[in-house]
């Protein structure tokens, strides 16, 4: 139940980022979220990855960076604003 909650917040902080312009896509990378079984088990997605290996856990490792979703919900909206900024004055200068 609880990684079934993690997976919807996951996939809709994913869809969020994904509001784009095919000319600015939004870079593919990892992204996890802690799952709450395990100390260190990270539920992950990796759009940078073939689509069936997209999904997948693994532990926490030396150099990871972790924040809260508060603050990743604050950076995200400010990249996802200075973003839209960007392709408004690419526009403007076509």
């Amino acid at each position: 139940m609880i990684v079934k909650k993690c997976w919807n917040l996951f996939i809709i902080l994913i869809l969020s980022c994904l509001v784009s312009c095919k000319d600015f896509p939004p870079p593919k990378g990892e992204l996890c979220t802690a799952t709450g079984h395990q100390a260190s088990e990270l539920a992950c997605s990796n759009t940078a990855l073939p689509e069936e290996d997209q999904k997948y856990f693994r532990h926490l490792e030396k150099a990871d960076m972790v924040t809260n979703p508060d603050q990743f919900e604050r950076v995200q909206a400010y990249c996802i604003d200075l973003r839209q900024e960007l392709i408004k004055c690419k526009r403007r200068q076509k």
